[in-house]
């Protein structure tokens, strides 16, 4: 036993394998267990894949307001993809996708253990993959279509090949960093802007970069060459320049009017009487309610049908910026709440049909409680964890920008708890950074030695 575990922990093709198969084992068994929900009637990717794959075009009804001219760029396609393929491939396509699924994020798994590892030494980096293979919501999310499994791990791999820059700055990882954030933001199209912290970052690491000016710009370059093929596609269906989606408008509006929580579909039910004129049937009273199709602005409503899919999209820009200009004190306590529900817990969670869901369990609501302690376990360690990674600032200030770029994106627009899920592996890794040195901390003040405990029990090695 001691020299099979010495010889584990030595030899990091057994490592990942070994990780690799707890994490697909753990999550496997989750899709099965859980079951996946319905893909086409969960989420927006799942009626345009459906569409699709019915012959009706890369097309989308917008909740019902324009079925006689669907949207035809509505959101970006890669999910949509990912999900039309096994509807149209599997005989059981939910199944066929949670297993795929549970295969990434077992992948994601190991990058992490490369990020941390190559940060903070062997230590963190097994306890981060630990970390992650047992972490719940990463195993729940696996048996759920949504495109946050694939986000992650193509965010992973984006931050791994952009670190690694700093011991191998070659152009195979060049583009590789660039076409994984063009895949993301095919996935993500709020992710895009990003490049211009990754620019930043580059620079603040220039001493530490071979040819940091040439990865700048070929990764810039592979981005956009990713992009093109669908940004062609929007010019040649629309007839107008719209790079990514049209969804934004949509998404800002849903984050910045007179009613909304800030979070997705939720609305204040009085606020939205006021504004709507009129009684909204909730059943029974509530204070905030899920509302579904989402109430349009008042000088849209009666156009919705009619303007083009770029002028709808400006137009919801519009309405929204209206609201924030006319009502500052409003929007200033309103972007408030969403800052809270990005990283703490949204208003109403566990109760809306985001995540309950209208056709197969989402989210069970029993398990918010647990995942609250959870979270505000870690919390404390995060914070700590960022204070220790102080003293190398340079090096994680790519996480710094990654932090603040999608608090601010989330601020602005709208924002769900799950949506920090893309980055709570950071959270993890920054947890771990804190708790590794506390217990060294406790190792030094008691003059005990690791390396001897370890011996004693055949695992060499500590960093």
């Amino acid at each position: 036993m001691r020299k099979t575990l010495s010889h584990l922990w030595d030899d990091e093709r057994l490592l990942i394998s070994a990780l690799l198969l707890l994490a697909l084992g753990i999550r496997v068994g989750a899709v099965f267990y859980l079951g996946v929900p319905d893909l086409v009637e969960i989420s927006e990717e799942g009626q345009i894949a459906a569409r699709l794959i019915a012959g009706q075009g890369y097309t989308f009804d917008f909740y019902g307001y324009r079925t006689a001219e669907p949207l035809r760029s509505f959101i970006p396609p890669l999910y949509v993809l990912f999900v039309a393929f096994f509807l149209r491939f599997a005989p059981e396509p939910g199944m066929a996708l949670g297993v795929t699924q549970a295969f990434l994020s077992g992948i994601t798994c190991v990058v992490v253990y490369r990020i941390a590892r190559g940060l903070s030494g062997m230590t963190a980096g097994i306890l981060s993959g630990l970390a992650m293979a047992l972490y719940p919501v990463f195993i729940v999310q696996a048996a759920r279509p949504f495109s946050l499994t694939v986000n992650t791990l193509l965010l992973a791999l984006l931050l791994w090949l952009l670190l690694d820059l700093r011991h191998r700055s070659h152009p195979v990882v060049w583009v590789a960093a660039g076409v994984a954030l063009g895949l993301l933001t095919l996935s993500r199209s709020s992710i895009l802007a990003f490049l211009v912290g990754i620019l930043g970052w580059f620079w603040l690491n220039r001493k530490g970069i071979l040819k940091w000016h040439q990865a700048a710009i070929v990764i810039v370059f592979s981005t956009l060459f990713t992009l093109l093929p669908w940004t062609l596609h929007n010019y040649y269906v629309l007839g107008q320049f719209s790079p990514l989606s049209t969804c934004g408008g949509f998404t800002f509006w849903n984050g910045n009017n007179p009613f909304t929580t800030g979070n997705v579909f939720d609305v204040y039910v009085s606020k939205v009487r006021a504004y709507l004129g009129t009684e909204v049937d909730v059943g029974e009273e509530e204070t905030i309610m899920d509302l579904r199709p989402y109430p349009l602005p008042h000088e849209v409503a009666p156009y919705v049908d009619s303007l083009s899919e770029v002028e709808l999209d400006r137009a919801l820009y519009s309405a929204g910026w209206r609201f924030i200009q006319e009502n500052t004190g409003r929007w200033l306590a309103l972007a408030k709440t969403k800052l809270v529900s990005f990283w703490w817990f949204r208003p109403n969670m566990g109760r809306s049909r985001a995540d309950l869901g209208e056709h197969g369990l989402v989210y069970d609501s029993g398990w918010i409680l647990p995942y609250k302690i959870l979270y505000a376990t870690l919390l404390p360690l995060f914070l700590v964890g960022m204070a220790l990674s102080l003293a190398r600032w340079r090096t994680y200030s790519l996480f710094y920008i990654l932090f603040l770029y999608l608090t601010i994106v989330y601020t602005i627009f709208h924002v769900m708890t799950r949506f920090r899920w893309e980055i709570e592996p950071y959270i993890l890794l920054f947890a771990i950074v804190a708790f590794v040195d506390i217990v060294q901390r406790i190792w030094s003040r008691f003059d005990w030695d690791p390396r001897a405990l370890l011996s004693t029990v055949g695992v060499g090695g500590y960093e």
